[in-house]
């Protein structure tokens, strides 16, 4: 992340916008932001980690972090981040804006948080909190790594391995080499594979070479005798052969034989057949068409007799009935003149109706107009009495308003001991950070005199114990180099000694009269004590490791002296920060306890004052409480004087409607003329309406019936002429008909005169019989021709066979020894293919044996690399590993970039 601009308004100490251009100083690679304590440092720190995680070191939500954010002189807040992020730079810009409450001045409003993305020349928006997806820290790494707050720097320096390495695992995405359980998946399903395999192996059994050429060779010295089978089998089935054609041909001799002579027994019946389909076409060339002709007439002429008499009938009902309509409408005509009485009459009944219905009406009227002006008079006095309590609460409410207080100057007061309060308890909290930070110190010196007291307490004079901690490294070094002094003549005593050790080793070696093998010599008068020389090796060497440990020891505890003595260091600057800031503090309480201006209350007797704040607040709620009702009676004023106006237009719409009804009730009197309207006065107007509809219906029902009755006349009439015409045209066509008969009469006599039959009715006789003409022709082309092929076929026959005998004793002998011939060959063949079989099986599975183990061998291979991983990966070693390098990587590429 490379932040660009910073603008902040209304945070903490900066009241007014002021705005921060990261691009100059980030030019350098490096920069600082320095200044007196409570002069904004960590606020830019601060406000840059509330915008792009809504989240602050030192404010949290239950701690009103709005209203301690936000500056006291501010109305508004304002932070504007942008910055560069990600491989491709792209630009972001966070944005938060808040406001304080108009009405009440410690709430602060919950702030706005927004975030945009620079896309060309426009910043499109994007979710507020992508803080962590863009930058890639959560927030808590962010506090620890980029933006650290003020003081926590050593509590980065001082992070545990554990929580160091998780830090870096979540900062450089090192999950991925977490891999353990991934290896060890891998060797569960690699052993589970070796399992496997190891059945697959028993499954295969034992295969080796030696077997399956064995059978190979007894499946070659099989198929040589298949061959010989064979051959035998070849040679016997051409003998069978020739036998078959010998009885084929004496079978089909006969055979023929035999269709020859049925054929001969069907002559006479296939000469009875060409004679009938001789007659059979006569009859049809000759006669048919006459025949045919001559009964269609006779069919038409039948057909036409009938319809004519059919239509005589007709024409007589028809002349029956035009008689009867003609009267009866003439019946209708008389009471069809006299229709208009009807309708007249029942116009005036319905207008009679309309009178009555109207005067009751009107009767309602009149009782609405009563209870309408009952209750205009109620909702009158409704409204006067409304104003009334109008102009009284109005009076009320400006007493009231007048014994009220100045409520600026009270919101003013209330603003003065709200920040009075917020610097008291800053002041108070400030103290007890500064009790905290003197009792850390005390306990940091408390473990440093513990320790020193433990490290000098068998190695130096104890007057060092009583010396001040600024001497004890000093000491600490004069009891190193006594150490060291020891060491080094415990180191030389030792060496010393070990020599002597060798020497005592030789010297157990020689004999009296052999030359020393060190120095020659023959006589070896003085030779060193080889036990006593041993014993005081193994005391000097114990002494040498005793010193090498409290070394050792001292090296651990000089370190732990130097790491408390950094913290005691680095608490008593928080410290000093501390103080620093309760005096900057107290200097603010005394300055804002110098600005109370109000004479009506003390700066030390909020109570008063909250008292008389109540108070102003109970009273304001009573003005509140009248203005309300005011604003209630005004509605209900707006209402009453709606429904009294309401009343007043009902009013005047009834006396209009009533003045109608009186105008209508006389027009209708005006108009009646046949009926006297006191005569149904007492009637109901749905019996009048009822009889004027009786009267209508007849009216209309005469007008239909006569019309009916003239419309189905003059249908009648055209149906009448019509069926004479219609008369007259069958007639005409029955005695054309009549003659065509007697020309096919004449005509069919004729010819039967000429021909061997004697009567019509035998030709049709011969023409109706069921005889396909087509198919007994074919059927007697056909028995012909089989008759001829067939003693064809059986004199040929009879030529193949002279001087031919067949034998069927020696043929059955033959095929008895094909079937043995036969059965041998596949008893061969069923242990050929087993044998084969049985090979191709055994060496598949030497083949599937070496496969597998060859990959029994991979395994076992796999398992011992996924063993090493398994051990690499377990307890995360590997990724402790590559975090220390990480971390190794960033300490040593901070120290090429900042020195």
């Amino acid at each position: 992340m490379i932040p660009l601009r910073l603008t902040l308004g209304g945070v903490y100490s900066y009241q007014q916008p002021q705005t921060i251009d990261f691009a100059r100083l980030t030019e350098a690679s490096i920069f600082g932001i320095f200044g007196t304590v409570g002069s904004g440092k960590s606020t830019i720190l601060e406000a840059i980690s509330y915008a792009l995680y809504g989240e602050t070191e030192r404010l949290h939500q239950r701690e009103s972090r709005g209203y301690n954010m936000m500056n006291l002189k501010s109305n508004e807040l304002l932070i504007d981040f942008v910055f560069r992020a990600g491989g491709a730079d792209t630009e972001y810009r966070f944005k938060v804006n808040g406001k304080r409450n108009r009405n009440h001045f410690d709430r602060i409003n919950t702030f706005e948080r927004t975030a945009y993305q620079r896309e060309g020349a426009n910043w499109i928006p994007i979710e507020a909190d992508s803080a962590e997806r863009i930058i890639g820290l959560s927030y808590p790494n962010f506090r620890r790594t980029i933006i650290i707050p003020q003081g926590k720097f050593q509590e980065f320096l001082q992070l545990s391995d554990t929580d160091r390495t998780r830090m870096m695992r979540e900062l450089f995405n090192l999950d991925k080499y977490e891999l353990y359980r991934k290896v060890d998946g891998l060797e569960k399903k690699n052993n589970d594979e070796k399992l496997l395999l190891e059945d697959r192996l028993r499954q295969t059994g034992e295969v080796d070479a030696a077997g399956i050429q064995t059978r190979r060779e007894s499946l070659a010295r099989l198929q040589q005798l298949l061959e010989e089978t064979d051959h035998s089998l070849l040679e016997k089935r051409q003998v069978d052969g020739a036998f078959a054609q010998l009885k084929e041909l004496f079978e089909r001799m006969e055979r023929q034989r035999q269709v020859w002579s049925r054929l001969q027994t069907r002559t006479d019946e296939f000469a009875d057949l060409e004679r009938r389909i001789e007659r059979y076409e006569h009859c049809r060339l000759y006669f048919k068409d006459l025949l045919d002709n001559h009964h269609a007439g006779e069919v038409r002429m039948r057909t036409l007799s009938e319809a004519a008499a059919r239509q005589r009938t007709q024409r007589n009902e028809l002349a029956a009935r035009l008689a009867r309509e003609e009267s009866a409408l003439d019946e209708l005509r008389v009471r069809y003149d006299t229709r208009e009485a009807l309708r007249g009459k029942a116009e005036e009944m319905e207008k009679i109706a309309g009178i009555l219905k109207l005067e009751a009406g009107a009767a309602q009227l009149r009782e609405q107009l009563s209870n309408g002006e009952m209750h205009f008079s109620r909702a009158s006095y409704q409204v006067g009495q409304i104003r009334q309590e109008q102009a009284a609460l109005s009076t009320a409410t400006k007493a009231l308003r007048a014994a009220l207080s100045d409520p600026a100057d009270l919101a003013a007061a209330g603003s003065w001991f709200a920040v009075d309060a917020q610097l008291r308890a800053a002041k108070k909290s400030l103290l007890e950070e500064a009790e905290g930070a003197a009792a850390r110190l005390r306990q940091l010196e408390t473990q440093r005199y513990i320790l020193a007291r433990a490290v000098f307490r068998s190695r130096v004079p104890v007057a060092t114990e009583e010396a001040p901690l600024a001497e004890w490294p000093e000491r600490l070094r004069e009891a190193r180099a006594e150490l060291e002094a020891q060491l080094a003549r415990t180191e030389g005593e030792w060496q010393h000694l070990l020599l002597q050790a060798k020497l005592a080793d030789y010297a157990q070696a020689l004999r009296e009269g052999e030359p020393c093998p060190l120095c020659g010599s023959t006589e070896h008068s003085h030779q060193p004590d080889a036990a006593h020389d041993g014993q005081r090796l193994t005391e000097t060497e114990g002494r040498k490791r005793t010193l090498q440990t409290q070394l050792q020891q001292l090296d651990h505890s000089e370190k732990q002296l130097h790491t408390l003595a950094v913290q005691h260091a680095g608490q008593n600057e928080v410290r000093e920060g501390i103080v620093h800031k309760l005096d900057t503090q107290t200097v603010r309480l005394a300055k804002h306890r110098r600005d109370f201006i109000w004479p009506d209350f003390r700066p030390d007797d909020e109570a008063h004052f909250q008292e008389t704040w109540a108070e102003s607040k109970r009273r304001q709620k009573e003005v509140t409480a009248q203005e309300r009702r005011q604003e209630e009676l005004a509605a209900k004023l707006v209402a009453e004087e709606q429904n009294r106006d309401k009343f007043r237009n009902l009013l005047e719409k009834r006396q209009r409607e009533l003045a109608g009804i009186t105008a209508q009730v006389n027009l209708y009197r005006g108009q009646i003329r046949q009926l006297d309207p006191g005569e149904y006065a007492h009637f109901p107007p749905e019996t009048l309406e009822q009889e004027a509809r009786q009267w209508m219906s007849q009216y209309r029902r005469l007008e239909t019936d006569y019309r009916a009755g003239e419309q189905a006349l003059s249908a009648l009439r055209i149906g009448a002429g019509t069926l004479s015409g219609t008369l007259q045209s069958t007639e005409s066509t029955l005695a054309h008909a009549q003659a065509e008969a007697d020309v096919l009469r004449r005509k069919l006599d004729e010819q039967l005169m000429a021909s061997a039959f004697t009567s019509p009715e035998e030709v049709r006789a011969i023409l109706n019989s069921s005889l396909d003409l087509e198919t007994e022709k074919s059927r007697s082309n056909a028995f012909r021709q089989d008759l001829h092929t067939a003693r064809v076929q059986h004199q040929t026959l009879v030529e193949q066979a002279q001087g031919k005998c067949y034998d069927a004793a020696a043929h059955a002998e033959l095929l008895a020894d094909i079937a043995r011939l036969r059965q041998e060959r596949n008893e061969q063949g069923e242990q050929a293919v087993l044998l084969k079989r049985e090979i191709g099986g055994l060496e598949k599975n030497l083949h599937l044996r070496k496969e597998l183990l060859g990959k029994r061998d991979a395994l076992q291979q796999r398992a011992e690399d996924l063993g090493t991983l398994k051990k690499l990966f377990r307890e995360s070693g590997f990724v402790n590993y590559v975090s220390s390098v990480y971390l190794q990587n960033l300490c040593h590429a901070a120290n090429e970039r900042f020195h």
